[in-house]
């Protein structure tokens, strides 16, 4: 999945074979995209990412949701 901040400064992809959810930064003259983060099931605290396939950003741009099919959540 795919998503895009409403601004379109950032794209979110969720990674569901990696359990994971990527952030990148876009250049709103080029459109070039730069690896900014990565979230991880297992990694840091996160979890819920497992089966990730679906991203979506808040109307306001403040919070990212991707769901966890094989975590249930």
């Amino acid at each position: 999945g795919l998503a895009f901040s409403p601004d379109g400064t950032h794209l979110y992809t969720a990674a569901n074979q990696d359990a994971a959810v990527a952030v990148f930064s876009r250049n709103a003259d080029s459109g070039a995209l730069t690896f900014v983060d990565v979230y991880v099931e297992g990694v840091d605290g996160v979890s819920g990412l497992a089966g990730a396939s679906t991203v979506v950003v808040s109307p306001e741009g403040r919070y990212v949701f991707a769901n966890g099919s094989v975590d249930n959540a």
